[in-house]
């Protein structure tokens, strides 16, 4: 039988890699950066799970459509495990046939979840920019460098790092529990953030750092 985790290995060491360069940034206090790679880290497991669902024969992606993935559907494969893992314990549990919209409701109903969270980050491209800040600086309308990266800190750092942690473990999972993560990640596929994300970037950045530069009333 081929093994196709071994095939997924490099990908998942890369990941590994980035998440332990991360660890040493946030000791040494490089924040932004850390909270960067993390994100990165999220990213290439993303791109590994895509992979090892194909190899297994779950065709809903081209060779080609996994290759040129975006940061963003990589990143939702983290969402959709939460997904599965929240909502397997009320699937068992449940005595009835349960609808999509009582899984969903139980799901919110048992604080805490962390798939609500993580699929809004996500899918409004937050993650994106958390990764985007750590890099770079961004340019307003008249080229001015300018960035909100001041907000960012260790509380930042540490929950992207927590976030790669868990990324990391899903590769753990049996074929099982791939089968069902991938059927939610392809239910999702067409749900993704849409617009110009650059420019949606840009506002919301520039807006935030108006508010920082305002006078007080």
């Amino acid at each position: 039988m081929t093994d196709h985790k071994a095939h997924v290995a490099p990908i998942v060491e890369n990941a590994a890699r980035l998440l332990a360069d991360a660890k040493i940034l946030l000791e040494a206090k490089s924040f932004r950066t850390a909270t960067a790679l993390a994100v990165l880290a999220i990213e290439e497991v993303g791109k590994a799970c895509l992979v090892y669902w194909k190899l297994h024969g779950f065709d809903f992606l081209t060779n080609d459509q996994i290759i040129k993935a975006t940061h963003i559907q990589k990143q939702r494969v983290l969402s959709a495990y939460y997904f599965y893992k929240e909502s397997t314990p009320i699937l068992d549990a449940a005595t009835e046939k349960i609808t999509p919209e009582q899984l969903i409701h139980q799901m919110m109903e048992t604080p805490p979840s962390k798939y609500f969270p993580i699929e809004a980050a996500v899918k409004t491209g937050s993650f994106d920019t958390v990764k985007q800040l750590g890099f770079y600086l961004d340019l307003n309308d008249d080229l001015k460098p300018f960035s909100i990266t001041s907000q960012m800190g260790e509380r930042d750092a540490v929950q992207q790092i927590k976030e790669a942690e868990v990324a990391l473990t899903i590769l753990d999972e049996g074929e099982r529990a791939h089968f069902f993560i991938s059927l939610l990640y392809e239910q999702h596929l067409s749900d993704g953030f849409k617009g110009n994300y650059a420019k949606i970037r840009r506002d919301i950045m520039k807006d935030h750092e108006a508010q920082l530069t305002a006078p007080e009333a």
